[in-house]
């Protein structure tokens, strides 16, 4: 016969299953309308960035791609949300993290991860979450082979060069220089030294482009046959590029001997330039200052 303590016992274990049976069915409910909620803000947010940068210019080929757009502008926020509510709908994050597409600038066939969109436009905090989520940051998109290392450097030089009427040029330049600084440190932190060094220049697309590194391309801007051996531009640059130069030295860069950076620098093409203050010509030279 069952004591008046036993069934108390029996009681009160049958009362906190019904309280953790109640509590795991808040939980889901919660979670329900916690996922419901982020899909239906990533819709709101891919209807808002489609009609912001639609396809409305003869130049555009494409639709910009929303996600990439959102990493583009750093909007942190966004890109979380974005990404919550791709996987609370049951899809795959890589799916986002490594889709290839274009930002709001597309003007041609150039396309882009989201990584490389962010890095492109120096949004440190983006490219920092995007790798914490799992982006491969070793990933180059199909048309020349561009890495974000490459997008990066590409778009370093526009610093010094942006012709934008600024009420403090100067605060946004050191604000701008900066960033992209943090940028490139993240990157070299988690990239291969393959990727480092990855000559871009060839795609599937069949076009052959001047083949160069990551650290040709900050070099090479706005591109190597304006600039020629003696001309003030050229010292300029690398003076302004000297902290960058240094940081992707330190990380074992490399030029490429035929890169669109050393050449069409001379009469012949073909001659390796040697500039004031740089020593060039076998592809694994540095920079002196």
């Amino acid at each position: 016969m069952e004591t008046r303590s036993g069934k108390k016992r029996a009681k009160k274990e049958s009362d906190e299953q019904l309280i953790k049976k109640a509590k795991e069915l808040e939980e889901k409910r919660a979670k329900k309308e916690s996922d419901e909620q982020l899909i239906k803000k990533a819709k709101e947010l891919e209807e808002k960035y489609s009609k912001q940068y639609p396809k409305d210019t003869p130049q555009r080929s494409h639709q910009p791609t929303p996600f990439i757009v959102a990493c583009e502008l750093g909007n942190l926020d966004d890109v979380k949300v974005f990404l919550e509510g791709h996987k609370a709908a049951g899809g795959n994050k890589r799916e986002l993290l490594d889709i290839i597409g274009h930002n709001i600038r597309n003007d041609y066939d150039d396309e882009m991860t989201p990584l490389m969109a962010a890095a492109e436009r120096f949004r440190h905090e983006v490219v920092q979450y995007l790798i914490d989520e799992g982006a491969n940051v070793n990933a180059f998109e199909p048309y020349i082979q561009r890495n974000a290392l490459h997008k990066l450097c590409a778009s370093i030089p526009d610093i010094l060069y942006d012709q934008r009427k600024l009420a403090d040029p100067l605060e946004w330049q050191c604000e701008q220089r900066v960033n992209a600084a943090i940028t490139m440190t993240i990157l070299l932190e988690y990239m291969s030294m393959e990727s480092i060094n990855k000559e871009a220049g060839t795609g599937d697309h069949g076009f052959r482009f001047h083949a160069h590194t990551p650290l040709d391309r900050l070099m090479g801007w706005p591109a190597g046959y304006d600039t020629w051996s003696g001309d003030r531009r050229w010292d300029y640059r690398l003076k302004k590029m000297k902290i960058f130069i240094d940081m992707l030295l330190r990380a074992g860069a490399r030029t490429v001997s035929y890169s669109m950076v050393w050449y069409n620098n001379t009469t012949d093409g073909q001659t390796p330039v040697e500039s004031t203050g740089v020593s060039v010509g076998d592809g694994k030279s540095s920079l002196r200052f």
